[in-house]
């Protein structure tokens, strides 16, 4: 079961790159609770999502499977 009634989704582009500072800095953090955190990985260095407490990383560069720069310039020309 879910211990969080609600979830913050947070969203990087290339979760994977990000990962590798955030994952340790969350881990080190008081009250962690002893929480797992969850991973849904791509391979071994390509994280699609991650789940820890109440908050949940995705990855944009997965979902919209652009390029950071492809991605915003579609964005505005669909405004």
């Amino acid at each position: 079961t879910n211990a969080y009634e609600k979830r913050l989704l947070i969203f990087f582009h290339n979760l994977s790159y990000d990962a590798g500072y955030l994952i340790p800095f969350l881990r080190q953090l008081p009250g962690n609770l002893n929480n797992e955190d969850i991973g849904i990985y791509r391979g071994p260095n390509d994280i699609l999502m991650w789940k820890w407490c109440a908050l949940e990383f995705r990855c944009t560069k997965y979902l919209s499977g652009m390029s950071l720069e492809k991605w915003a310039k579609e964005l505005m020309e669909n405004r």
